[in-house]
């Protein structure tokens, strides 16, 4: 009737990655060993039914138990008001971040042209202008 991809319930099954291999690196084996995920025997398997074009045969097929939504929570106004508190916690501390950096970005600038004018003040012509951390000086254009 229709094509679908099925994967091993490793939760249910509990397994671990206990498998070690060795890691070829440029054609040669590395003295490191990769770690793998050893599956064990269930005859257990997780079907997406969200992520294919065909769900409504899928949810036609298999019995209704199998397929009913899942809810992430009872409340869910009460999860999406928790959520967003930490949201917005998350992106206060952002914004207050990057007012820091824009603050101390304005101190150097600033710096920077004090310094430029203390340099032109010794006779050195032109401004410095700095980019990254790079230093530039102007050239002369006479005075």
């Amino acid at each position: 009737m229709f094509q679908y991809n099925v994967q091993h319930d490793c939760r249910q099954a509990k397994c671990v990655a206990s498998g070690k291999r060795a890691v070829a690196q440029e054609h040669e084996v590395s003295s490191e060993p990769n770690s793998f995920i050893e599956h064990k025997p269930l005859d257990r398997f997780l079907i997406n039914t969200h992520a294919f074009h065909n769900a409504h045969l899928i949810r036609a097929v298999l019995p209704r138990d199998l397929t009913i939504p899942i809810a992430y929570s009872a409340d869910r106004v009460a999860h999406h008001a928790s959520i967003a508190t930490k949201l917005r916690e998350i992106q206060g501390g952002k914004r207050q971040n990057a007012a820091e950096k824009k603050r101390a970005t304005a101190e150097l600038k600033k710096a920077a042209e004090v310094e430029g004018d203390e340099v032109a003040g010794l006779g050195m012509a032109g401004r410095k202008r700095r980019r990254g951390d790079d230093v530039i000086i102007g050239e002369n254009t006479g005075g």
